[in-house]
């Protein structure tokens, strides 16, 4: 279990170090192949696992379900459901859509066929079922209400999902696009060099006593665009000391930095995603769910 849970090579004990430590521990034990790992062990660890999850559900009286599409580390589409108790999110379900096209038919049978499995038939224990808020979902919203199993049940858009659509409609218009672009300009340049990033470095020492991450927004990670905005605020000082003392920096990215409007625009765009910002944390902390309602 220990190598499954950890993500580890199911080759991890087939080395002759290890191989040498477990002989130490119990020279009577014989370790597993890695093919045993791969073809009955794994799949008996599932199962088990399974079914302790499945134990775990079955204490609390309401469920709350997530159905969100996204691609794995090999850019393969899969459709996941996540169920989430009074305490934690279990994935209890997974599919590989390969070339599939799912329409909102399609997508609401899968939706029942899973959940009827983990709770039996009983679906007046599911509470709400949470998707994104693309069109396809919005009618698999529509059919969830129309099945008379699921008629109790909320159906309804991922508050997350929304506000973080918004924060990537603001960063799109006028003076905002501008601002983030110029602050992701920064951060580019800098995580760029490793040269310049290590000066930067040495002058937050002298400022700040430590250092200070420009961190880069990534538009598949919730909130990023805030985070990077912010680390470049917080190196405020050290940037414009930089853009005075060092020569060799690009004419434009000087007078960014020298420039008292950029700042001043930072620090309003900063203002006005932070409520946003906030309101996305609360509703992705790992218990959150329609059960808990976070006030605005």
């Amino acid at each position: 279990m220990a190598l499954f849970a950890g993500a580890r090579p199911f080759s991890t004990f087939e080395s002759v170090e290890m191989k040498e430590f477990i002989k130490a521990l119990n020279p009577n034990y014989t370790i597993p192949s890695h093919q045993r790992f791969a073809e009955s062990i794994l799949d008996d660890c599932y199962a088990y696992t399974q079914n302790q999850v499945y134990q775990q559900l079955n204490k609390s009286q309401y469920l709350n379900v997530t159905v969100d599409e996204t691609t794995d580390i090999r850019k393969r589409r899969i459709m996941n459901i996540s169920v989430t108790d009074s305490e934690r999110s279990f994935c209890i379900a997974l599919k590989y859509l390969k070339g599939e096209k799912m329409n909102a038919a399609s997508i609401t049978d899968w939706i029942v066929e899973r959940i009827d499995d983990l709770v039996d038939g009983n679906f007046s224990r599911i509470n709400s079922i949470a998707t994104d808020t693309c069109n396809t979902m919005m009618a698999v919203w529509r059919n969830l209400r129309e099945r008379e199993e699921l008629a109790d049940a909320f159906a309804m858009g991922c508050d997350s999902h929304g506000l973080q659509l918004l924060i990537g409609d603001l960063l799109k218009t006028g003076n905002i696009k501008v601002t983030f672009q110029m602050a992701q300009g920064i951060v580019s340049h800098f995580n760029s060099s490793p040269l310049q990033l290590a000066t930067l470095r040495k002058i937050q020492q002298t400022i700040n006593r430590t250092e200070f991450a420009l961190i880069g927004a990534v538009i598949t990670r919730w909130g990023s665009q805030y985070r990077m905005l912010s680390s470049v605020l917080r190196s405020q000082y050290a940037l414009m000391m930089y853009a005075d003392e060092v020569s060799d920096l690009k004419i434009e990215l000087r007078e960014t930095l020298r420039s008292s409007d950029f700042w001043n625009h930072l620090k309003k765009l900063i203002a006005i995603l932070k409520p946003i910002d906030d309101a996305i944390s609360i509703h992705t902390l790992t218990p959150s769910s329609v059960l808990r309602f976070a006030p605005f």
